[in-house]
């Protein structure tokens, strides 16, 4: 509370916008708060520390007069700021806050998972037009003739290629050298999800608990 108490005064005299993201955490949540949650919670999902950049990219940033850091214009309304009096109003009563942030409440299929929801979308498509499995993998991608060649061999023409493959993979896959050298510039972090389902009632004892 201290740090936070701390941060809106600071900000309040405050005369420039936040220059990067941990300029902007500890402006808007004090220095406990971004040292016990946002800084290793935000790493963790970023792979690229808040505070500082890791010695790599400093190392591959040293013809430059100062190394990139996370910049914070992204934000928009993806991380909520807190309000200091709802804060210190919430502590004293010592209840949970309701309904905070952008991702408050948001629709869950009622079977299959959040993979249901692809599931259902890909049953829209005319199964001609779908090859799933290994015998659909990409193989090579020609960006100049728009044309994907699969693992099968089969070709597929386009006119705008919609990808969810990782940047580098996908760069390798067009076979362009100066995009591959630029993939290796990129930070990325692993993600293990395991969803939990509850049957019946929700327990009373997590009622109040968030997502995060």
């Amino acid at each position: 509370m201290e740090g936070m108490i701390d941060a809106a005064l600071e900000a309040r005299v405050a005369n420039t916008k936040p220059k990067d993201f941990d300029e902007w955490i500890v402006r808007m949540m004090g220095t406990g708060i971004a040292d016990l949650f946002m800084r290793p919670y935000n790493f963790k999902v970023w792979a690229v520390p808040t505070t500082k950049v890791s010695k790599v990219l400093a190392e591959r940033c040293r013809t430059r007069l100062t190394a990139p850091q996370m910049q914070c214009q992204w934000l928009g309304e993806r991380v909520a700021a807190p309000d200091i009096k709802t804060v210190t109003r919430n502590v004293i009563l010592q209840k949970t806050a309701g309904n905070w942030g952008p991702n408050a409440t948001f629709r869950f299929p009622a079977y299959g998972g959040t993979g249901g929801i692809w599931i259902a979308v890909a049953k829209t498509l005319p199964k001609e037009k779908t090859r799933f499995g290994s015998h659909g993998t990409v193989k090579e991608i020609d960006a100049d003739t728009k044309r994907v060649t699969l693992e099968d061999g089969k070709t597929i023409g386009y006119e705008k290629l919609v990808t969810t493959m990782a940047v580098d993979s996908l760069v390798e896959k067009m076979g362009d050298k100066e995009l591959i050298n630029l993939s290796k510039d990129l930070f990325y972090s692993s993600t293990h999800v395991i969803g939990v389902g509850v049957r019946g009632e929700r327990p009373e004892r997590i009622g109040d608990k968030c997502w995060v």
